[in-house]
């Protein structure tokens, strides 16, 4: 058995002999839950013909959304610091595979950590209106269905977990302040207002299927950890976006100041850490 751990969170997990095998400990636990469950009470072949059918609705509708949307490309780089990863010293590797402005051309952890620092989440959020979508089609049957998928197979429950982790964690008043750092004030305004109508469609299907009335009702330490870390973030990401605009109003002509591209890194670090994740 292997697992895989984000470098940036080894010391979060493994600092010290207490640390890292309580970590190991969390780990092994939930693997040997799992394959427990999975044991006893397997998903049904209806199960996952449901869930394939679920995948390829979600799919499709990300797919319209990144590969055919317009205005999408221009929009990611003026919306995030997408296009000040390249020159910031972030990561192992340069953003791009290629000197290409396409996302084709992104590599994929950038692209993750964008919409993560702005705090709307997309990537990981978008697409489970296909939930929405199945009640819709299938009526009350539909979400029965839904919800006994998820009391009874592992994996399922774990999938709508970490949505609603993402989903409690994304702030879209926040991402809103990156929606205006985009030139063009109306198509952004309208493709913005399209994302924050999918995710607000989104969270009441988790909630439906998880009969829940708040997200991470279940888990009352994360859900009053990350309500009371979020007003630490919060300033932060008012500074990166004052910080980015200072650097785009130098672009093409004086240097930046080395303390903006100061001040954006470490913006960039405590977001992260308050979030505690990277991407």
């Amino acid at each position: 058995m292997s697992f895989t751990v984000q470098g940036e969170m080894l010391g979060e997990y493994f600092l010290n002999q207490e640390l890292a095998e309580r970590g190991l400990e969390q780990y092994l636990g939930a693997v040997a839950d799992a394959l427990i469950e999975t044991a006893v009470a397997g998903p049904c072949p209806e199960d996952r013909e449901t869930v394939t059918a679920l995948a390829r609705r979600s799919e499709l509708a990300y797919r319209a959304l990144v590969e055919d949307h317009p205005f999408l490309v221009e929009y990611v780089h003026a919306a995030s610091l997408l296009g000040e990863l390249g020159r910031m010293n972030i990561g192992s590797r340069p953003p791009r595979r290629s000197t290409g402005t396409s996302l084709t051309d992104l590599r994929a952890i950038p692209w993750i950590f964008a919409w993560t620092q702005s705090r709307v989440m997309l990537p990981i959020w978008y697409g489970v209106t296909a939930f929405e979508e199945h009640m819709r089609l299938y009526g009350e049957s539909g979400l029965e269905k839904l919800q006994g998928m998820a009391e009874r197979w592992a994996w399922f429950r774990a999938t709508l977990e970490n949505l609603e982790v993402a989903l409690a964690k994304a702030d879209l008043g926040i991402g809103r302040l990156y929606a205006e750092l985009v030139p063009d004030a109306v198509r952004a305004s309208a493709l913005f207002d399209h994302v924050a109508e999918e995710y607000n469609r989104s969270g009441r299907a988790v909630l439906r299927i998880t009969r829940h009335q708040v997200l991470l009702e279940n888990e009352p330490a994360l859900r009053a950890s990350i309500a009371l870390r979020n007003p630490y973030v919060d300033p932060l990401n008012y500074l990166q976006v004052i910080g980015l605009r200072a650097l785009r109003a130098r672009a093409g002509g004086t240097a930046p100041k080395p303390d903006i591209e100061e001040l954006v890194l470490l913006t960039v670090q405590g977001v992260a850490q308050g979030l505690r994740t990277t991407g």
